[in-house]
């Protein structure tokens, strides 16, 4: 992969259109005016990528606001350019479609036709790969769904699920906790809880990158037993683990053998499902689930007390140059919701922390190895992210977990 020189700055005709900009930091810019109107009107230059995402339910419920008023007053009830981010491989477009979280299973014909909708807008504005964040991949059946709906269409974009770039971010997660804990992978007990698309392809990812652990546990629910003892033949096979596997399903609570484990693996969508206080000392959590499946106020409290466990999120990279981003906020919205709420949306407190599912559109834009994923993910597809990501110098962020930040001696 040789990228051309990409600019480490926004764009000279951005910065200089900006001047109705207020700048709460260095690296973020807050903007008045409408991004589509600057763009069409040449002060902004177009995207590489694009990415997608949804109205949080966070938004409702830091405004007097309703529904209604959201989406018409806010959105008109159209997808927002929401920003821009300027890394060092390229231009990233963000854009919020005007549905709420809670509706993305719901409303699925809406989600579709909202969708196709942004894809339109994005192939506007330039982006080449636009990516699916949060739950929109699953909503969408991995983003088969889409996929139908634009099928004969050849002036769109191309989507991805971006979970090739999720699953690498996640393992490079634990390769990050490892570190900071000055332990090494194969003296751990690694339980993976949960084992759907995310899941299982970070287990296979980690086995086909990382040196391999001593014991593997292998928990979903009861229904997936037998998908389960089929994994635990093809670690053998095809990865040639030679460790102790244990299968152990779930009911209403994790079974105890969870507990047993140095290093648990989180990718599930059941909540705080996984007990702070049961823990060992010294375990290590990496969490990739929908919403946590601990409570981060237990873990953050256990952590400052006692120094006795680690954790953080596993989906955020840490690029090795800081991002610059513009990001649209209209007064309507500014009398409306508090500015940090509406920035953090898209942009971390560390300038330079990014999701890999937002990164992913721009590798698969840029670079013809690092291919966007529709459905289920290939092995070799996620080590080829996994290798472009470490080659450009991006590692996990620095432990974390809801916006809060593990201070480690």
């Amino acid at each position: 992969m040789n990228p051309e020189n990409p600019q480490n700055k926004l764009d000279k005709t951005t910065t200089k259109s900006l001047n109705q900009t207020t700048k709460p930091s260095q690296f973020i810019q807050l903007e008045q005016r409408s991004l589509l109107s600057l763009f069409a009107l040449g002060k902004l230059a177009s995207v590489d990528a694009a990415a997608l995402g949804y109205i949080p339910m966070s938004f409702l419920k830091q405004t007097s606001l309703s529904r209604d008023q959201i989406l018409e007053d806010w959105f008109d009830n159209l997808a927002m350019w929401y920003c821009i981010m300027q890394t060092q491989l390229g231009r990233i477009g963000c854009l919020i479609l005007p549905i709420f979280e809670d509706r993305l299973y719901r409303d699925s014909q809406k989600l579709l036709q909202l969708s196709v909708e942004a894809l339109e807008m994005a192939g506007r504005i330039g982006a080449k790969t636009v990516s699916l964040t949060g739950l929109i991949p699953s909503a969408t059946d991995y983003g088969r769904a889409i996929v139908k709906a634009i099928e004969g269409r050849n002036d769109l974009p191309k989507i991805t699920t971006g979970h090739a770039t999720t699953c690498a971010t996640v393992v490079l997660t634990i390769k990050k906790i490892l570190q900071v804990s000055h332990r090494s992978l194969e003296q751990e007990k690694v339980a993976f809880i949960g084992l759907g698309s995310v899941g299982i392809s970070t287990l296979s990812l980690m086995l086909r990158s990382l040196p391999h652990p001593t014991v593997i546990i292998l928990c979903d629910v009861y229904s997936k037993r037998e998908f389960m003892e089929k994994i635990e033949q093809e670690l053998v096979s095809a990865y040639g683990f030679q460790g102790q596997i244990r299968i152990a399903p779930s009911a209403s609570e994790l079974p105890p053998e969870i507990y047993d484990a140095s290093l648990i693996i989180g990718a599930t969508n059941v909540p705080d499902i996984l007990d702070i206080n049961r823990l060992k000392p010294g375990t290590l959590i990496v969490d990739d689930s929908g919403p946590h499946c601990f409570s981060s106020a237990l873990a953050i409290k256990r952590f400052e007390q006692q120094k006795d466990i680690l954790f953080t999120e596993g989906g955020m990279l840490q690029a090795p140059h800081p991002i610059e981003t513009v990001i649209y906020l209209p007064k309507a919205i500014d009398n409306s919701i508090d500015k940090h709420l509406w920035q953090g949306y898209s942009r971390q407190t560390n300038p330079l922390d990014i999701t890999g599912c937002v990164m992913s559109s721009l590798l698969s834009s840029r670079f013809d190895d690092m291919e966007p994923t529709v459905g289920f993910l290939n092995l070799e597809t996620s080590f080829q992210h996994y290798q472009g990501l470490e080659q450009f110098g991006f590692q996990a962020a620095d432990l974390h977990c809801d916006g809060y930040v593990l201070q480690i001696k």
